[in-house]
């Protein structure tokens, strides 16, 4: 907003077996680690280091997935698959709805590296 940087989101860059995503603060301030599990059939991406506990669940890689912020969903993500590129339509009624942006970012890169998009 007001060509301010909020957040920027960095890839891990070794990933063996559990894929992760640093968000930055405008500070340059690593402010969460966004990662998924070993064996990851549920779809479910965790947020570590947050000042809330924020959980991804339902599966991202297919059409909705919920984000949980201390047990209470505050966000839906829709994915609009499409031939050229995959879209995102976000709802969410949060006050932090930059940072909610911002993990959408790094749970998109995240699958991207995993899939080798």
């Amino acid at each position: 907003m007001e060509d301010k940087r909020l957040f920027k989101i960095r890839n891990k860059w070794f990933n063996f077996f559990v894929h992760k995503a640093y968000i930055y603060d405008a500070n340059k301030k690593k402010i969460a680690t966004v990662k998924d599990k070993w064996f990851n059939t549920k779809g479910e991406y965790f947020v570590l280091g947050y000042k809330d506990e924020i959980k991804i669940q339902g599966n991202f890689f297919g059409l909705t997935s919920q984000i949980l912020k201390n047990g209470e969903v505050v966000g839906t993500i829709s994915r609009q698959v499409a031939i050229i590129a995959d879209s995102f339509e976000f709802e969410a009624n949060e006050e932090d709805m930059p940072f909610l942006v911002a993990l959408v970012i790094a749970i998109d890169n995240i699958t991207d590296k995993k899939y080798k998009k």
